[in-house]
């Protein structure tokens, strides 16, 4: 994928191009570290993030690439 060996969290596999996260940037073979600023290392630890912000946009750190970066994702 391009990233650093010590990269830790959510590789994405699949974007629906007419989604949210499409829209706000997120491509396949991101890898999403953080929601919120909280680390993500398991489907339900994104679960869980989205979850508990459910009345304002995600802010996700994502690398792309080896390259770390922020995303905000808007909610429905």
């Amino acid at each position: 994928l391009g990233a650093a060996a010590e990269a830790r969290g959510l590789v994405v596999r699949k974007v629906d191009p007419e989604g949210r996260a499409a829209g706000a940037g997120i491509q396949s073979g991101d890898i999403i570290e953080e929601v919120n600023r909280k680390p993500v290392r398991s489907p339900e630890d994104l679960r869980a993030a989205v979850n508990a912000t459910r009345d304002r946009p995600l802010l996700l750190l994502v690398n792309r690439e080896g390259r770390n970066f922020f995303l905000t994702v808007p909610r429905a």
